[in-house]
């Protein structure tokens, strides 16, 4: 398997197609300031760890808030790093949501249990 560096996480634009220029900029920020690539590893590697557990239950053993917890999912599937799983009532905040599932790739994090 490849190892995970920053080209496998950040390999694209953060903004997406039709965001304002600052939002693109803002991107960049986040990027250069490691804040978004750690954030990115500390969700990869609580996938790993919590396989199966929704975006608000991976913030509460993570320690990140839900936002971008749930910010940083999308990324790391488009990545093929992680998956999205069956949906079921979440524990922390009692809605129906989707749950996370790590994929081959993301064991490289070396999450573990």
């Amino acid at each position: 398997m490849a190892q995970i560096n920053d080209s496998t996480l950040f390999d694209a634009p953060v903004a997406h197609r039709g965001d304002p220029v600052t939002s693109y900029k803002a991107g960049d920020r986040a990027i250069k300031s490691e804040r978004l690539k750690g954030q990115m590893r500390l969700v990869a590697m609580g996938v790993t760890r919590w396989p199966g557990r929704t975006s608000a239950e991976l913030a509460v053993v993570i320690g990140l808030n839900r936002y971008d917890t749930a910010r940083r999912l999308p990324t790391l599937q488009h990545r093929g790093l992680v998956k999205k799983g069956a949906s079921r009532l979440c524990k922390t905040c009692g809605s129906e949501c989707v749950t996370w599932w790590p994929t081959a790739e993301a064991g490289l994090f070396g999450g573990g249990r």
